[in-house]
């Protein structure tokens, strides 16, 4: 699996955890203070105990609030949706096989595209999608939701598509949702544009694979030659090298 999914969200953690840290030191170093307090009482209280209560209270909560610091910083969701991504670049290199390329996150000016996928069959533009809540998409708002993922899949597709043609291809590139949540149910809107829970996957992956070939050998290896050359140039203008 490619280190570079869930690249737009990893960006997005990083801010966050650090607007939270320069919001609320005061109150961390309140609780390492309060902590220490209580660590000493431990040990003026138990000064002779083999197992060192005095360090082990303290410690176990301290490792508490690390490992659970995503609810505290309201990084929650995006540490889902960087693991989602993560599982749909892992998914689609397993399921489309060793024909098709995968390629994460492809940045443009104000938004991103989560996985490029370039193959005999041609080029899908992949969003990925999560959710924690009770979506049905038959409901009105499971169709809300699904209509604004389309939306932006359709317009990340048409993105590459601009890319692709400044590369000398002059080619369609099919947008495509695939949507993580423990409680998702309900058939998607009809739409031209698949919207995918992971079990459909598979299924979806085959019909891609067996489709007729557009492009050859040489064309998917220069195409994704082209996009990793694109990535790094986006990612060093990002950080400012450029």
């Amino acid at each position: 699996m490619s280190s570079v999914a869930g690249h737009f969200a990893k960006r997005q953690l990083i801010e966050r955890r650090r607007d939270f840290l320069r919001k609320h030191w005061w109150r961390l170093a309140i609780i390492v203070g309060m902590l220490t307090v209580v660590g000493v009482g431990l040990h003026w209280v138990f000064p002779t105990a083999q197992i060192p209560v005095w360090a082990a209270v303290p410690s176990l909560f301290l490792a508490l609030l690390f490992f659970g610091r995503e609810l505290f910083d309201g990084t929650y969701h995006l540490v889902n949706a960087l693991e989602a991504e993560g599982w749909t670049s892992k998914d689609l290199r397993r399921w489309l096989g060793r024909d098709w390329h995968v390629v994460d996150w492809i940045s443009f000016e104000f938004h991103d595209v989560d996985h490029v996928v370039v193959g005999p069959g041609g080029v899908l533009a992949v969003e990925t999608k999560w959710t924690d809540s009770k979506l049905d998409l038959r409901s009105s708002r499971g169709k809300t939701r699904a209509h604004e993922w389309i939306q932006q899949a359709t317009n990340g597709s048409r993105s590459v598509q601009y890319l692709l043609s400044s590369f000398g291809y002059r080619l369609r590139v099919s947008p495509v949702v695939v949507v993580w949540g423990p409680e998702i149910s309900g058939v998607p809107l009809e739409s031209e544009v698949p919207v995918l829970r992971p079990k459909e996957m598979k299924s979806h992956a085959s019909v891609w694979r067996n489709s007729s070939s557009n492009l050859s050998r040489e064309q998917i290896d220069d195409i994704r030659a082209r996009l990793l050359e694109y990535r790094e140039m986006r990612e060093k203008h990002e950080l400012g090298l450029q």
